[in-house]
């Protein structure tokens, strides 16, 4: 039965979930929505989005490979995508500044998730693979990027506040 290492963080489960989708999904991985939970029938699932469509997807392992569906949400439409005719927020550009300096950190991440899914025959195996993984991810870069976008932010947060 799949199951999810009980170390491991949510932003860390939902990284090597996006890396699994990633394998068979070409358009591209803008955000993981929810999950990775395991469902009543012991799949990993998740909701992701990519460019514009909103996608469920659940990966299971059937006959010693991986299995990987997914599907668009239907009537649902992603909002998150800022309006062209409108001038960019400050906070929206820091995110957007944001996810430009960590997206190399976590791209390395998931190709060396991905490699270890390519070296592995089944759940078991790769769980524990990833396990040992977790301490060799460059974490401090992200942090370092993390850090410098929440103080950006609550400099403009005391800058906002103290023109009121």
């Amino acid at each position: 039965m799949t199951q999810l290492p009980d170390e491991s963080t949510p932003e860390q489960r939902q990284a090597v979930l996006k890396a699994l989708i990633e394998t068979t999904y070409s358009d591209g991985v803008d955000e993981i929505l929810n999950g990775p939970e395991i469902d009543e029938k012991g799949r990993l699932h998740g909701v992701f989005r990519d460019d514009r469509k909103i996608f469920e997807v659940w990966i299971y392992e059937s006959r010693g490979k991986w299995q990987i569906e997914y599907k668009p949400l239907s009537g649902v439409t992603d909002f998150n995508e800022p309006d062209p005719d409108e001038d960019l927020d400050p906070a929206d550009a820091i995110a957007s500044q944001t996810a430009l300096e960590a997206q190399p950190i976590i791209d390395d991440w998931i190709d060396r998730v991905k490699a270890l899914l390519d070296d592995t025959a089944d759940l078991s195996e790769f769980q524990e693979k990833l396990e040992s993984l977790y301490p060799d991810l460059n974490k401090s870069d992200l942090v370092d990027v993390m850090g410098a976008a929440l103080t950006i932010t609550r400099a403009g947060g005391w800058r906002d506040s103290d023109a009121e």
